[in-house]
Protein backbone atom coordinates (compact mmCIF):
# COMPACT_ATOMS: atom_id res chain seq x y z
CA UNK A 1 0.00 0.00 0.00
CA UNK A 2 1.55 3.49 -0.67
CA UNK A 3 2.32 6.06 1.64
CA UNK A 4 0.48 9.01 2.17
CA UNK A 5 2.07 12.37 2.18
CA UNK A 6 0.26 15.10 4.39
CA UNK A 7 0.76 18.37 3.42
CA UNK A 8 0.19 22.17 3.35
CA UNK A 9 1.01 25.48 4.53
CA UNK A 10 1.93 26.71 8.12
CA UNK A 11 -1.25 26.62 10.33
CA UNK A 12 -3.83 24.61 8.82
CA UNK A 13 -3.80 21.67 11.10
CA UNK A 14 -1.53 19.10 9.31
CA UNK A 15 -0.28 17.74 12.98
CA UNK A 16 -3.93 17.43 14.63
CA UNK A 17 -5.44 15.33 12.07
CA UNK A 18 -2.32 13.18 11.58
CA UNK A 19 -2.00 12.28 15.75
CA UNK A 20 -5.92 11.80 15.44
CA UNK A 21 -5.07 9.82 12.03
CA UNK A 22 -2.65 7.99 13.88
CA UNK A 23 -4.23 7.09 16.86
CA UNK A 24 -7.27 6.22 15.79
CA UNK A 25 -5.92 3.56 13.02
CA UNK A 26 -2.44 2.47 14.97
CA UNK A 27 -0.31 4.53 12.22
CA UNK A 28 3.03 6.09 13.02
CA UNK A 29 4.11 9.66 11.63
CA UNK A 30 6.92 10.48 9.79
CA UNK A 31 7.88 14.00 10.18
CA UNK A 32 9.13 16.18 7.13
CA UNK A 33 9.24 19.80 8.34
CA UNK A 34 12.56 21.04 8.09
CA UNK A 35 12.30 22.93 11.68
CA UNK A 36 11.56 20.00 13.52
CA UNK A 37 14.19 18.23 12.63
CA UNK A 38 16.43 20.34 14.35
CA UNK A 39 16.79 19.92 18.48
CA UNK A 40 16.04 23.26 20.36
CA UNK A 41 13.99 24.70 17.11
CA UNK A 42 10.37 24.78 19.00
CA UNK A 43 8.94 28.08 18.17
CA UNK A 44 7.78 28.33 14.48
CA UNK A 45 7.01 25.13 14.21
CA UNK A 46 3.74 22.71 15.09
CA UNK A 47 6.70 20.04 17.00
CA UNK A 48 4.48 17.63 18.81
CA UNK A 49 4.53 17.89 22.87
CA UNK A 50 5.70 15.43 24.97
CA UNK A 51 2.15 14.04 25.52
CA UNK A 52 1.71 13.41 21.79
CA UNK A 53 5.10 12.10 21.27
CA UNK A 54 4.24 9.48 23.85
CA UNK A 55 0.50 8.44 22.40
CA UNK A 56 2.03 8.35 18.84
CA UNK A 57 5.12 7.35 17.09
CA UNK A 58 7.00 10.01 15.56
CA UNK A 59 9.91 9.83 13.49
CA UNK A 60 12.89 12.60 12.44
CA UNK A 61 11.86 14.81 15.30
CA UNK A 62 15.02 16.74 17.24
CA UNK A 63 17.39 13.80 15.18
CA UNK A 64 19.87 17.10 13.96
CA UNK A 65 21.95 19.40 16.01
CA UNK A 66 21.17 23.03 15.42
CA UNK A 67 24.19 22.94 14.44
CA UNK A 68 24.62 20.37 11.76
CA UNK A 69 23.46 20.63 8.43
CA UNK A 70 20.98 18.07 7.94
CA UNK A 71 20.08 18.03 4.68
CA UNK A 72 17.66 16.61 1.52
CA UNK A 73 19.86 13.23 1.01
CA UNK A 74 19.99 12.55 4.38
CA UNK A 75 16.38 12.80 4.93
CA UNK A 76 15.69 10.88 2.01
CA UNK A 77 18.15 8.18 3.50
CA UNK A 78 16.29 8.38 7.15
CA UNK A 79 12.76 7.76 5.56
CA UNK A 80 13.89 4.88 3.26
CA UNK A 81 15.35 3.37 6.74
CA UNK A 82 12.01 4.37 9.08
CA UNK A 83 9.89 3.05 6.54
CA UNK A 84 11.63 -0.07 6.13
CA UNK A 85 11.57 -0.81 10.00
CA UNK A 86 7.84 0.36 10.33
CA UNK A 87 6.87 -1.81 7.70
CA UNK A 88 8.60 -4.49 8.88
CA UNK A 89 6.57 -4.47 12.30
CA UNK A 90 3.29 -4.23 9.98
CA UNK A 91 2.70 -0.95 10.45
CA UNK A 92 1.72 1.80 8.20
CA UNK A 93 3.17 5.19 8.11
CA UNK A 94 2.38 8.88 7.13
CA UNK A 95 4.53 11.60 6.15
CA UNK A 96 3.71 15.13 7.38
CA UNK A 97 4.85 18.30 6.76
CA UNK A 98 5.10 21.46 5.07
CA UNK A 99 8.82 21.88 3.34
CA UNK A 100 8.03 21.46 -0.01
CA UNK A 101 11.66 21.06 -0.92
CA UNK A 102 11.86 17.77 1.04
CA UNK A 103 8.78 16.10 -0.18
CA UNK A 104 9.57 16.96 -4.02
CA UNK A 105 12.70 15.27 -3.00
CA UNK A 106 11.15 12.30 -1.89
CA UNK A 107 8.79 11.99 -4.89
CA UNK A 108 11.28 12.78 -7.34
CA UNK A 109 14.80 12.44 -6.05
CA UNK A 110 17.50 14.39 -5.90
CA UNK A 111 20.25 15.49 -8.71
CA UNK A 112 23.60 13.61 -8.58
CA UNK A 113 25.09 16.81 -7.16
CA UNK A 114 28.69 17.31 -4.96
CA UNK A 115 28.26 17.67 -0.98
CA UNK A 116 28.68 21.45 0.27
CA UNK A 117 32.23 22.83 0.30
CA UNK A 118 32.98 25.46 3.18
CA UNK A 119 36.31 26.19 1.60
CA UNK A 120 34.77 26.52 -1.73
CA UNK A 121 31.50 29.39 -0.60
CA UNK A 122 34.44 31.20 1.68
CA UNK A 123 36.22 32.01 -2.15
CA UNK A 124 32.10 33.41 -2.79
CA UNK A 125 31.46 35.27 0.37
CA UNK A 126 33.00 38.90 -0.84
CA UNK A 127 30.79 38.55 -4.07
CA UNK A 128 27.51 40.48 -4.20
CA UNK A 129 24.82 38.97 -5.37
CA UNK A 130 25.16 40.80 -8.50
CA UNK A 131 28.04 39.06 -9.11
CA UNK A 132 27.39 35.72 -8.51
CA UNK A 133 24.49 36.08 -10.86
CA UNK A 134 26.65 37.28 -13.43
CA UNK A 135 29.29 34.34 -12.76
CA UNK A 136 26.29 31.81 -12.68
CA UNK A 137 24.50 33.44 -16.22
CA UNK A 138 27.83 33.07 -17.77
CA UNK A 139 28.64 29.31 -16.41
CA UNK A 140 24.83 28.03 -16.92
CA UNK A 141 22.60 30.59 -18.43
CA UNK A 142 19.44 28.09 -17.96
CA UNK A 143 19.65 28.01 -14.32
CA UNK A 144 20.52 31.31 -13.98
CA UNK A 145 17.32 32.49 -15.19
CA UNK A 146 15.50 29.99 -12.71
CA UNK A 147 17.06 31.71 -9.79
CA UNK A 148 16.28 35.19 -8.31
CA UNK A 149 19.34 37.34 -8.28
CA UNK A 150 18.88 38.48 -4.77
CA UNK A 151 18.71 34.27 -3.85
CA UNK A 152 22.30 34.31 -2.70
CA UNK A 153 22.28 30.58 -1.06
CA UNK A 154 20.78 29.25 -4.59
CA UNK A 155 22.91 31.12 -6.72
CA UNK A 156 26.02 29.89 -4.17
CA UNK A 157 24.84 26.16 -4.10
CA UNK A 158 24.11 26.33 -8.13
CA UNK A 159 28.26 27.96 -8.82
CA UNK A 160 29.30 24.94 -6.09
CA UNK A 161 28.00 22.16 -7.72
CA UNK A 162 29.47 23.40 -11.40
CA UNK A 163 32.58 24.02 -9.64
CA UNK A 164 32.83 20.88 -7.48
CA UNK A 165 31.50 18.55 -10.54
CA UNK A 166 32.30 20.28 -13.89
CA UNK A 167 28.56 19.61 -14.88
CA UNK A 168 26.07 22.33 -15.21
CA UNK A 169 23.03 22.57 -12.52
CA UNK A 170 20.74 22.66 -15.34
CA UNK A 171 21.85 19.50 -16.80
CA UNK A 172 21.70 17.56 -13.34
CA UNK A 173 18.25 18.94 -12.86
CA UNK A 174 17.07 17.12 -16.49
CA UNK A 175 18.54 13.89 -15.03
CA UNK A 176 15.94 14.01 -12.04
CA UNK A 177 12.79 11.25 -12.23
CA UNK A 178 9.84 12.91 -14.22
CA UNK A 179 7.52 10.77 -12.59
CA UNK A 180 6.49 10.45 -8.89
CA UNK A 181 7.38 7.42 -6.83
CA UNK A 182 4.68 5.53 -7.33
CA UNK A 183 4.80 4.62 -3.24
CA UNK A 184 3.76 8.26 -2.04
CA UNK A 185 0.35 9.35 -2.28
CA UNK A 186 -0.05 13.15 -2.01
Amino acid sequence: SKTVILTGPSAVGKSALAIEMARSHGIEIINADSVCFYQEFNIGSAKPNAQELLEVPHHLINIAHPSENYHAGKFLKDVEATLQDIHSRKKRAIIVGGSGFYLKALRLGLWDAPESSPEFRKTLETLSNEELHAQLLSQDEVQAKKIAPADRYRLIRALEIFALSGKKPSELEQQMNKEPDPRFEL
